[in-house]
């Protein structure tokens, strides 16, 4: 059986033009959208080497966090019941709801050993 190389993650970088490459078939993959990660700004957050490539897998890391963020705003959004861009202490307690709800299910706990839901959760403003 012929065994397959798997390079480790932690030390493989991309210079400039790698980044680049990465970007377009990232946008051929996952639509156009995706290259708001990789963009030049983007490239020189990340420290280089002496080379002038950085690390792959901290690049990996920024883009995974900068789409949950933007997943969670969308996520709150939705909770906005005045539409005017914040939430008030009921929509939050919707929201954390919610999650509790996702984060219980997705645990595999039983909903009686799932902590009990509070209609208010006593925040300081009724």
């Amino acid at each position: 059986m012929q065994e397959r190389y798997t390079p480790d993650v932690q030390r493989v970088r991309v210079d400039y033009e790698r980044y680049c490459q990465i970007s377009v078939r990232c946008a051929e993959l996952f639509g156009e959208k995706s290259l708001l990660f990789f963009t030049p700004a983007t490239f020189l957050l990340f420290k280089r080497d002496s080379h002038g490539r950085i690390s792959i897998l901290l690049l990996f890391h920024y883009i995974m966090r900068k789409v949950s963020m933007q997943q969670t705003r969308i996520y709150l959004s939705y909770h906005d019941s005045s539409g005017r861009g914040h939430l008030t202490e009921r929509d939050l307690e919707a929201y954390v709801d919610q999650v509790r709800v996702g984060v219980v299910a997705n645990s595999g706990a039983s909903p009686a050993n799932e902590a009990p839901r509070h209609a208010h959760w006593g925040w300081g403003v009724s």
